[in-house]
């Protein structure tokens, strides 16, 4: 209601000197905290403003018509017509490097702070102004200091990636429709378990942070933490495996069968169908000999068709799990060392959103050897059914208890 209250641009700049002073001290009281900074926004009014009309309006001021007015074009002036300069102009110029990068190197001043900037206007160009000037200035030019996004691919885009990503969607609907399970799985970055510091910061009292190592040396931790998950997209619920060995393909394999049998039996009892969703890289990736032959073993224990499908590579960020689980587990470890296993599991399992997002957390304590090879006849042997669609990134397996019937029937 109160922003409805506003008065227009265009009918304030209609007001006079002092009518614009008392409305806007006036406006300010009613909104309350922030309100003289959303008024500097809409109305392009300083805040030196704003403060002296508030004053006003505190001590009763009221306005007068028969009071004078100061004439037009009285008050201060710009600071382009003071110096008869495109300023504006040069403090873009600076910002965004365009003319005083270094012509050796690739550095530019686009880091540089308000004060900094002003102190090369007074130095090179003779313009003495304020960081609050330059900063207003930057405002007004759309300018604003932004970190970098993680959004151009390594390489050249896959030749398959949209017929693909079009292909997961509708396999997604088909595996919902026939009462299967969809599996998001990736493995989390590894941390290091000792008293190293966390990124992130987190409450404390005052002067009194966390003292944690001052190196981060590998060899100086008790053990590298690998957080393998598994998102199960259609009950919002992940499944995360800690090991501090090696991640192999028998991990994920180990990881997707505890699963099965102690929650996704429970929760999908007439599943026929498991589509599991990767990336197109790692040790569950689509090249991986061994990730096919325990995948092949999986559809075995659980009875269940075992669906594959790789995102394209370089594009593991559109990867489920990452976005909806990994980005909340961070924020929820984010300034807390990890001192020991158990924390890490302690942290992990708090983890929460607002969509009702659930995370279960165990400990694997099996040690997983590195360098397992799959010679090209025992490769052959694996019963790999491809899909029509993106073949090498699509293929399923068959349970053996009705492989020879399926098999007959696709023949």
């Amino acid at each position: 209601m109160l922003m409805e209250t506003l008065m227009t641009v265009e009918l304030y700049r209609t007001l006079s000197e002092k009518q614009r002073r008392l409305y806007l001290g006036q406006m300010a009281l009613l909104m309350g905290r922030g309100g003289i900074a959303h008024l500097r926004r809409f109305y392009g009014a300083s805040r030196d403003t704003i403060s002296k009309g508030i004053k006003e309006v505190q001590n009763g001021v009221r306005y007068d018509p028969r009071e004078g007015e100061r004439r037009s074009g009285g008050g201060r002036h710009s600071i382009s017509e003071v110096y008869q300069r495109d300023v504006d102009q040069l403090v873009v110029d600076i910002a965004e490097g365009s003319s005083y990068g270094s012509p050796t190197d690739e550095r530019t001043w686009t880091t540089m702070s308000c004060a900094k900037i002003a102190e090369i206007l007074a130095e090179k160009h003779g313009i003495n102004t304020t960081s609050q000037t330059v900063s207003n200035i930057l405002r007004r030019n759309k300018l604003s200091r932004q970190q970098n996004q993680k959004m151009r691919q390594n390489g050249p885009q896959d030749p398959e990636r949209d017929k693909q990503f079009r292909y997961i969607e509708e396999e997604c609907e088909l595996i919902k429709r026939k009462g299967g399970v969809i599996l998001s799985a990736d493995v989390k970055k590894k941390e290091l378990i000792g008293n190293f510091k966390a990124k992130g910061s987190e409450w404390r009292r005052s002067k009194n942070p966390r003292e944690v190592e001052m190196h981060d040396f590998p060899l100086a931790a008790s053990e590298k933490l690998i957080p393998y998950g598994i998102y199960d997209i259609q009950n919002n619920e992940a499944y995360i495996t800690l090991n501090t060995s090696h991640e192999t393909a028998e991990l994920i394999y180990q990881s997707i069968r505890t699963w099965w049998f102690e929650y996704g039996s429970r929760l999908y009892p007439c599943a026929k169908d498991l589509l599991y969703l990767t990336d197109a890289g790692g040790s569950d990736g689509y090249r991986s000999r061994v990730f096919k032959k325990y995948m092949h073993r999986l559809a075995d224990e659980t009875g269940l068709v075992i669906h594959v499908s790789h995102y394209p590579p370089g594009t593991s960020k559109w990867n489920k799990i990452e976005h909806r689980v990994f980005a909340p587990m961070s924020k929820s470890m984010q300034g807390k060392p990890l001192i020991c296993v158990k924390y890490a599991m302690l942290l992990i399992s708090n983890t929460t959103t607002n969509t009702g997002l659930t995370v279960h957390c165990r400990y694997d304590p099996s040690f997983y050897q590195t360098g397992q090879r799959l010679s090209t006849q025992e490769y052959s042997n694996i019963p790999i059914l491809r899909k029509k669609t993106v073949p090498r990134l699509n293929y399923y397996f068959i349970p053996e208890v009705f492989r020879s019937v399926a098999l007959k029937w696709i023949a």
